[in-house]
């Protein structure tokens, strides 16, 4: 596996595929504090859709407490973007099950897939 410095961080530079995480990259010290008033933005398809209430919480949970990587970046596309209150942008690919965030990535375990496209699915 070669990676290659652009912009500032490394890039997967081989044909590779992705693999949902086994266990939840989560950080050791979880963000709390958000609620049902905290808002959250999908960029999906060229439409913006704002919600709250346990939606936005559900996936403020997931995308700002994955333990991101910088040496996990790879070229591939993301399905769509969100932000939260609390983070972001955050850019994400369910068929493939990762999500980025700055300059960092982290693979997704199949059921923070699953919460995250129910998420869409009630609110797009």
């Amino acid at each position: 596996m070669q990676f290659t410095k652009l912009h500032g961080f490394y890039v997967i530079n081989d044909n590779h595929t992705h693999t949902f995480a086994e266990q939840p990259q989560s950080v050791e010290d979880p963000v709390t504090g958000y609620c049902g008033n905290t808002v959250t933005t999908i960029y999906l398809d060229g439409t913006e859709y704002t919600f709250w209430g346990s939606d936005s919480v559900n996936m403020t949970h997931i995308l700002i407490n994955l333990k991101y990587d910088p040496t996990r970046v790879c070229r591939c596309a993301s399905e769509f973007s969100a932000e939260t209150e609390f983070g972001g942008p955050y850019e994400v690919n369910l068929e493939q099950g990762f999500a980025r965030c700055e300059e960092d990535q982290v693979d997704l375990t199949a059921d923070q897939v699953e919460l995250i496209r129910q998420v869409l699915e009630n609110q797009t």
